[in-house]
């Protein structure tokens, strides 16, 4: 698989939790605890991440972080 089309996919999912949740950027990228436009850019999937921030971001909106690879 292409990185880009993956890191497009895993923004796509992490907006699709977020919505779930019926959250806006701002709220889950405080909740996460990270900078709201680091967090627009990896729901536009433009931002790689580490593990270590995936992991951030599934435990803020209360997902599994494998359901997002």
């Amino acid at each position: 698989m292409d990185f880009h089309l993956f890191l497009r996919q895993l923004g796509r999912r992490i907006r699709a939790a977020r919505e779930l949740l019926g959250w806006s950027q701002d709220v889950a990228a405080a909740r996460a605890g990270v900078d709201s436009k680091f967090f627009q850019r990896i729901e536009a999937g433009k931002q790689a991440i580490t593990l270590r921030t995936l992991h951030r971001l599934a435990t803020a909106l209360h997902a599994p972080t494998a359901s997002f690879l």
